[in-house]
Protein backbone atom coordinates (compact mmCIF):
# COMPACT_ATOMS: atom_id res chain seq x y z
CA UNK A 1 0.00 0.00 0.00
CA UNK A 2 1.26 3.45 -0.86
CA UNK A 3 2.21 5.84 1.89
CA UNK A 4 -0.60 8.38 2.24
CA UNK A 5 1.12 10.40 4.92
CA UNK A 6 1.18 14.02 3.68
CA UNK A 7 4.50 14.61 5.40
CA UNK A 8 6.54 12.72 2.81
CA UNK A 9 10.19 13.79 2.38
CA UNK A 10 9.60 15.33 -1.06
CA UNK A 11 6.56 17.26 0.10
CA UNK A 12 8.33 18.44 3.21
CA UNK A 13 11.31 19.63 1.14
CA UNK A 14 9.07 21.55 -1.26
CA UNK A 15 7.24 23.15 1.64
CA UNK A 16 10.52 24.22 3.26
CA UNK A 17 11.87 25.68 0.01
CA UNK A 18 8.65 27.62 -0.57
CA UNK A 19 8.74 29.14 2.91
CA UNK A 20 12.44 30.00 2.65
CA UNK A 21 11.87 31.57 -0.77
CA UNK A 22 9.06 33.68 0.62
CA UNK A 23 11.16 34.87 3.55
CA UNK A 24 14.17 35.60 1.34
CA UNK A 25 11.94 37.61 -1.00
CA UNK A 26 10.47 39.47 1.97
CA UNK A 27 13.97 40.25 3.20
CA UNK A 28 14.93 41.75 -0.14
CA UNK A 29 11.71 43.76 -0.39
CA UNK A 30 12.28 45.15 3.09
CA UNK A 31 15.91 45.90 2.26
CA UNK A 32 15.09 47.80 -0.92
CA UNK A 33 12.20 49.81 0.53
CA UNK A 34 11.71 51.94 3.66
CA UNK A 35 10.00 48.97 5.32
CA UNK A 36 13.30 47.37 6.29
CA UNK A 37 15.16 50.20 7.98
CA UNK A 38 14.29 53.03 10.30
CA UNK A 39 17.05 55.43 9.30
CA UNK A 40 18.64 57.62 11.96
CA UNK A 41 21.58 60.03 11.62
CA UNK A 42 24.14 57.64 13.12
CA UNK A 43 22.76 54.19 12.41
CA UNK A 44 19.72 52.38 11.03
CA UNK A 45 17.33 50.41 13.21
CA UNK A 46 16.64 47.31 11.16
CA UNK A 47 13.60 45.09 10.89
CA UNK A 48 15.36 42.67 8.55
CA UNK A 49 16.10 40.23 11.34
CA UNK A 50 12.42 39.21 11.48
CA UNK A 51 12.38 36.83 8.47
CA UNK A 52 15.56 35.14 9.70
CA UNK A 53 14.10 34.54 13.16
CA UNK A 54 10.77 33.33 11.81
CA UNK A 55 12.23 30.91 9.26
CA UNK A 56 14.70 29.55 11.83
CA UNK A 57 11.92 28.65 14.26
CA UNK A 58 9.77 27.18 11.49
CA UNK A 59 12.41 25.31 9.49
CA UNK A 60 15.62 25.08 11.50
CA UNK A 61 19.08 26.70 11.55
CA UNK A 62 20.26 25.94 8.00
CA UNK A 63 17.25 27.54 6.39
CA UNK A 64 17.58 30.38 8.87
CA UNK A 65 21.22 30.92 7.93
CA UNK A 66 20.25 31.10 4.24
CA UNK A 67 17.80 33.89 5.06
CA UNK A 68 20.36 35.51 7.36
CA UNK A 69 22.82 35.56 4.47
CA UNK A 70 20.29 37.53 2.44
CA UNK A 71 19.93 39.88 5.40
CA UNK A 72 23.69 40.40 5.58
CA UNK A 73 24.05 41.01 1.84
CA UNK A 74 21.16 43.49 1.99
CA UNK A 75 22.90 45.30 4.84
CA UNK A 76 26.12 45.45 2.84
CA UNK A 77 24.22 46.78 -0.18
CA UNK A 78 22.50 49.39 1.99
CA UNK A 79 25.87 50.58 3.29
CA UNK A 80 27.28 50.78 -0.22
CA UNK A 81 24.41 52.77 -1.69
CA UNK A 82 23.28 55.14 1.09
CA UNK A 83 24.96 57.82 3.18
CA UNK A 84 25.58 57.38 6.90
CA UNK A 85 28.31 58.09 9.42
CA UNK A 86 28.88 54.41 10.16
CA UNK A 87 27.98 52.96 6.77
CA UNK A 88 31.60 52.84 5.62
CA UNK A 89 32.33 50.23 8.28
CA UNK A 90 29.47 48.02 7.08
CA UNK A 91 31.26 47.53 3.79
CA UNK A 92 33.31 44.97 5.72
CA UNK A 93 31.39 41.61 5.59
CA UNK A 94 32.61 40.86 9.12
CA UNK A 95 30.34 43.67 10.28
CA UNK A 96 27.47 43.44 7.80
CA UNK A 97 27.20 39.69 7.12
CA UNK A 98 28.79 37.60 9.89
CA UNK A 99 26.49 38.65 12.78
CA UNK A 100 23.45 37.94 10.58
CA UNK A 101 24.65 34.37 9.94
CA UNK A 102 24.92 33.80 13.69
CA UNK A 103 21.28 34.76 14.35
CA UNK A 104 19.92 31.42 13.16
CA UNK A 105 22.02 28.95 15.22
CA UNK A 106 21.62 31.04 18.38
CA UNK A 107 17.86 31.41 17.88
CA UNK A 108 17.49 27.70 17.15
CA UNK A 109 19.50 26.63 20.20
CA UNK A 110 17.41 28.84 22.49
CA UNK A 111 14.16 27.69 20.88
CA UNK A 112 14.97 23.99 21.25
CA UNK A 113 16.05 24.53 24.84
CA UNK A 114 12.85 26.37 25.67
CA UNK A 115 10.74 23.68 23.99
CA UNK A 116 12.35 21.06 26.20
CA UNK A 117 11.57 23.11 29.31
CA UNK A 118 8.02 23.92 28.27
CA UNK A 119 6.32 20.87 26.83
CA UNK A 120 3.48 20.50 24.35
CA UNK A 121 0.85 23.20 24.15
CA UNK A 122 3.13 26.02 25.29
CA UNK A 123 4.43 27.50 22.08
CA UNK A 124 4.18 31.22 22.79
CA UNK A 125 6.91 31.55 25.42
CA UNK A 126 9.61 29.65 23.46
CA UNK A 127 8.86 31.73 20.37
CA UNK A 128 8.93 35.00 22.32
CA UNK A 129 12.18 34.25 24.14
CA UNK A 130 13.85 33.01 20.95
CA UNK A 131 12.76 36.14 19.07
CA UNK A 132 14.26 38.36 21.76
CA UNK A 133 17.54 36.42 21.86
CA UNK A 134 17.78 36.38 18.07
CA UNK A 135 17.24 40.13 17.94
CA UNK A 136 19.86 40.77 20.62
CA UNK A 137 22.29 38.49 18.76
CA UNK A 138 21.97 40.76 15.75
CA UNK A 139 22.18 44.08 17.60
CA UNK A 140 24.91 43.16 20.07
CA UNK A 141 26.84 41.19 17.44
CA UNK A 142 26.97 44.06 14.96
CA UNK A 143 27.81 46.78 17.46
CA UNK A 144 30.22 44.57 19.40
CA UNK A 145 32.18 43.81 16.24
CA UNK A 146 32.16 47.50 15.36
CA UNK A 147 33.88 48.19 18.67
CA UNK A 148 36.40 45.35 18.39
CA UNK A 149 37.38 46.08 14.79
CA UNK A 150 36.82 49.82 14.35
CA UNK A 151 36.84 51.62 17.73
CA UNK A 152 39.75 53.93 16.87
CA UNK A 153 38.49 54.48 13.32
CA UNK A 154 35.08 55.54 14.64
CA UNK A 155 36.71 58.18 16.84
CA UNK A 156 38.82 59.44 13.95
CA UNK A 157 35.85 59.61 11.60
CA UNK A 158 33.58 61.36 14.10
CA UNK A 159 36.28 63.85 15.06
CA UNK A 160 36.94 64.68 11.41
CA UNK A 161 33.23 65.27 10.76
CA UNK A 162 32.39 66.96 14.05
CA UNK A 163 32.57 70.47 12.62
CA UNK A 164 30.26 69.78 9.67
CA UNK A 165 27.95 67.10 11.03
CA UNK A 166 25.83 67.86 14.09
CA UNK A 167 25.28 64.20 14.97
CA UNK A 168 28.99 63.41 14.88
CA UNK A 169 29.83 66.52 16.91
CA UNK A 170 27.21 65.64 19.53
CA UNK A 171 28.55 62.10 19.86
CA UNK A 172 32.14 63.30 20.25
CA UNK A 173 31.13 65.79 22.94
CA UNK A 174 28.59 63.65 24.79
CA UNK A 175 30.70 60.53 25.09
CA UNK A 176 34.10 62.17 25.50
CA UNK A 177 35.62 60.34 22.57
CA UNK A 178 38.63 62.63 22.27
CA UNK A 179 39.54 62.35 25.96
CA UNK A 180 39.21 58.56 26.14
CA UNK A 181 38.56 57.17 22.64
CA UNK A 182 37.88 53.54 23.51
CA UNK A 183 35.67 54.29 26.49
CA UNK A 184 33.85 56.96 24.51
CA UNK A 185 33.10 54.60 21.63
CA UNK A 186 32.08 51.85 24.07
CA UNK A 187 29.59 54.20 25.75
CA UNK A 188 28.24 55.37 22.40
CA UNK A 189 27.76 51.83 21.11
CA UNK A 190 26.23 50.67 24.39
CA UNK A 191 23.74 53.55 24.26
CA UNK A 192 22.93 52.51 20.69
CA UNK A 193 22.38 48.90 21.80
CA UNK A 194 19.89 50.02 24.45
CA UNK A 195 18.14 52.42 22.08
CA UNK A 196 17.90 49.91 19.24
CA UNK A 197 17.35 46.69 21.16
CA UNK A 198 14.18 47.66 23.03
CA UNK A 199 12.04 48.53 19.98
CA UNK A 200 13.59 45.77 17.85
CA UNK A 201 12.87 43.11 20.49
CA UNK A 202 9.31 44.34 20.92
CA UNK A 203 8.67 44.24 17.17
CA UNK A 204 10.24 40.78 16.88
CA UNK A 205 7.98 39.31 19.57
CA UNK A 206 4.84 41.01 18.26
CA UNK A 207 5.52 39.86 14.69
CA UNK A 208 6.98 36.40 15.24
CA UNK A 209 4.33 34.90 17.50
CA UNK A 210 1.24 35.37 15.28
CA UNK A 211 3.10 34.56 12.04
CA UNK A 212 4.61 31.32 13.33
CA UNK A 213 1.41 30.17 15.02
CA UNK A 214 -0.60 30.97 11.88
CA UNK A 215 1.77 29.00 9.63
CA UNK A 216 1.64 26.01 11.94
CA UNK A 217 -2.13 26.16 12.19
CA UNK A 218 -2.47 26.11 8.42
CA UNK A 219 0.19 23.45 8.02
CA UNK A 220 -1.30 20.00 8.60
CA UNK A 221 2.11 18.31 8.47
CA UNK A 222 4.31 17.99 11.58
CA UNK A 223 6.23 21.09 12.55
CA UNK A 224 9.91 21.44 11.74
CA UNK A 225 10.90 20.78 15.34
CA UNK A 226 8.79 17.64 15.65
CA UNK A 227 10.14 16.26 12.37
CA UNK A 228 13.74 16.71 13.49
CA UNK A 229 13.12 15.17 16.90
CA UNK A 230 11.51 12.13 15.23
CA UNK A 231 14.57 11.40 13.08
Amino acid sequence: MKNRNPATPSRTKVRSLVIVGMMAALTMVMALTPLGFLRLPLISITLLHLPTIIITILEGPWMGMATGLMFGLASWYNAATTAGLLNVFFLNPVISVLPRLIIAPVTWAVYRGMCKLFKKGRQVLPIAVSAVVGTLTNTVGVLGLLYVVYAQDIVTRFAALAGENAAAGAAVAQYGMLQDPFQGVALFLWATVVTNAIPECAVAVIAAIPVILAVRKLDRTPTALMRRQAR
